[in-house]
């Protein structure tokens, strides 16, 4: 990986490090609404952020190629490697400068057990854009005619089906954008390490008075 020169001193050290994003969004938006129609109702609740930052610590973890006992994302695959330019692989053909070329189609660099570079370093590489639109919870409801329950010795007969985490829009590589506060320390948010996401669930319900 290449690091920029912040400061412009052509030296790439500590006096580099700079603001590369807020965790915080720039607003935070929900919308909730009913909708009648006959004995039918459905509620639909969205809610969502725009211009929040996530740490995607588990991609820095599961793509850092710097050790051989690490699970790794099938992403690095693509990685940068090291060929000859005569396609030849002789005994220590990488100490010729001039017959080494790289290949690879992505942004990844070679894998390093060593690693002197510190390609994993934290970085833009892995701030990423965490905003987001979800649809949170639709429910579908359904009120029996009281003149049909009567009969049947009710007050109140209602039928629900809910949907919550239906979908979600964003350009977040990771499982979730909805990450928040680390339960282990207030003073850390919108770090991803591995959260579980938000599960999509579906209910149905029943509601009966006599």
């Amino acid at each position: 990986m290449k690091y920029k020169d912040v400061n412009g001193d052509g030296v790439i050290n500590e006096q580099d490090k700079t603001n590369i994003g807020s965790p915080f969004p720039k607003f935070t938006f929900g919308w909730n609404n009913t909708f009648t129609y006959k004995n039918f109702d459905l509620t639909i609740f969205i809610n969502g952020n725009y211009g929040s930052k996530i740490g995607n610590y588990m991609k820095m973890k599961l793509s850092h190629m710097n050790s051989p006992w690490s699970n790794q994302l099938n992403a690095i695959n693509d990685r940068t490697r090291l060929k000859p330019i005569n396609g030849v692989y002789a005994d220590y053909w990488t100490s010729d400068i001039t017959n080494v070329m790289t290949t690879g189609v992505s942004d990844l660099p070679r894998a390093s057990i060593n690693d002197p570079n510190d390609n994993d370093a934290w970085s833009s590489r892995y701030i990423e854009d965490g905003s987001y639109i979800r649809l949170k919870s639709l429910t579908l409801g359904y009120n029996f005619d009281q003149k049909l329950i009567k009969k049947w010795g009710l007050t109140n007969l209602r039928l629900t089906f809910n949907a919550t985490n239906l979908l979600t829009i964003t350009g977040y590589d990771g499982y979730d954008p909805e990450i928040g506060a680390s339960t282990a320390s207030t003073n850390v948010f919108n770090l991803d390490n591995g959260r579980y996401p938000s599960p999509t669930s579906f209910t149905f319900g029943l509601n009966v008075s006599f």
